[in-house]
């Protein structure tokens, strides 16, 4: 739930009625699309810094389904492009989403949890609290 609680905080950034974003709204944003990032990143450290591989690698497709949750959310409760609320626009734009942004999320997510996983479990290594897993 973590990976994915910045999700709010971006969609209360966003005009709702589609003008464009000004510099201090574009800066917000990207302060808490970082924040996001880093978090997912902090997160995948620490687990590789307690070695929690299994749950690693359930972290990913778990944030990914929640963010796929937040985005048809925020597609159905959105205003349409007529205006007058929602519409069946959205519903199906909601589920081509889905579809198109998918599989990208996931990679996303599975790779920003390996580089915080394999930099949390060289730390670890470097700190010498465990040893380095045996070659091949």
């Amino acid at each position: 739930m973590l990976l994915v609680a910045w999700l709010p905080a971006m969609y209360a950034l966003v005009p709702a009625n589609g003008s464009t974003l000004g510099n201090a709204e574009l800066i917000k944003l990207a302060w808490v699309a970082g924040a996001g990032l880093a978090g997912t990143i902090l997160w995948g450290g620490l687990l590789g810094f307690r070695r929690a591989w299994s749950v690693a690698a359930l972290s990913a497709p778990a944030s990914t389904a929640l963010l796929m949750c937040c985005y048809v959310l925020v597609m159905l409760l959105g205003p349409s492009s007529g205006g007058g609320g929602a519409s069946a626009d959205n519903d199906n734009a909601a589920g081509a989403g889905v579809v198109f942004l998918g599989v990208p999320t996931l990679l996303l997510m599975a790779v920003l949890l390996a580089v915080g996983a394999g930099a949390g479990s060289l730390l670890g290594i470097l700190l010498g609290r465990r040893s380095a897993p045996a070659a091949l």
